[in-house]
């Protein structure tokens, strides 16, 4: 598992070759948020197929239908239950594998 500060550090690790199964991002990271980074990695043909997960503290419909319409696979609204977080990932990463 990788950490990074914001959007821009995540490309610059795809973009020496490290392909995760899936990402979890914040909606409001520096420099690039997760709805950039989701909208540049949908947009690539080398990355466009990595689940992502947005997480956010914003809770109204308008971002989270932004972020899925940009090609978020989920959005969670902050704070979240751990375990609700474990059962998401393991439902974006069952679908993916099939």
């Amino acid at each position: 598992m990788e950490i990074f500060k914001d959007g821009v550090d995540a490309m610059a690790f795809l973009q020496q070759g490290n392909v995760p199964d899936l990402i979890i991002s914040d909606l409001n990271t520096p420099v690039m948020g997760g709805l950039a980074l989701t909208k540049q990695l949908r947009a690539s043909d080398f990355f466009n197929a990595i689940p992502i997960i947005i997480l956010s503290g914003e809770e109204s419909s308008e971002m989270i239908i932004q972020c899925l319409e940009a090609g978020a696979d989920d959005y969670l609204v902050k704070p979240f239950n751990p375990k609700e977080l474990e059962a998401r990932l393991r439902v974006v990463l069952r679908r993916i594998r099939k």
